[in-house]
């Protein structure tokens, strides 16, 4: 059973009427928002720093106190799929923020998947929309990981330290979420 899907095109190909019709048909158990406010008002929804309740800058990962953890699972209680557009606009980074905030919020046991990963994206349904060929994000490694860093970002990891190093691995961890879940389910 696919958790993660990957709707890629260019502009005006069609991928927000898609993720329309997917809201419409699971409305009250949807949740759709864009990294950009803009992006998000297709959808009437928040951007994902609101829907997760992310401050701006989170250089060492969100923490959440046990106050917004309960919040948010009783906010999305009962969502089972999440919508995130122009996911490409986005880093590396803000990708593995996004599975390291729904892994804490839906899956604090850190149960494992069938390949013994801890389950992606807390285990909830993604569909993610993008375009890989615009522009890369401002700040950060591109998920497709066609960046500076790229696959070989390891290496760059092993020599940086501090927030830093840690911000290097999660873009590298993002990096590995696009190669393994995205991009095996991605439909063009």
């Amino acid at each position: 059973k696919i958790k993660i899907l990957y709707i890629c095109g260019k502009a005006g190909s069609g991928k927000t009427q898609v993720a329309l019709k997917i809201c419409e048909i699971l409305k009250g158990r949807v949740q759709a928002g864009a990294g950009t406010g803009k992006a998000a008002q297709n959808y009437l929804g928040p951007t994902v720093h609101a829907m997760f309740g992310w401050t701006y800058d989170f250089g060492d990962g969100h923490k959440y106190t046990d106050k917004q953890l309960t919040e948010l699972r009783v906010l999305y209680q009962d969502v089972d799929t999440f919508v995130i557009d122009e996911v490409n606009a986005n880093s590396a980074e803000f990708l593995a923020n996004l599975d390291e905030s729904a892994t804490r919020l839906f899956n604090p046991e850190r149960k494992k998947n069938a390949q013994g990963d801890v389950e992606p994206f807390g285990g909830k349904r993604f569909v993610f929309l993008g375009d890989p060929s615009q522009l890369a994000p401002v700040m950060g490694e591109p998920i497709d990981g066609q960046g500076t860093g790229g696959y070989n970002m390891a290496s760059k990891v092993r020599l940086s330290r501090g927030i830093r190093q840690s911000r290097m691995h999660r873009a590298a961890r993002g990096q590995e979420l696009y190669r393994k879940y995205m991009a095996p389910n991605c439909l063009y």
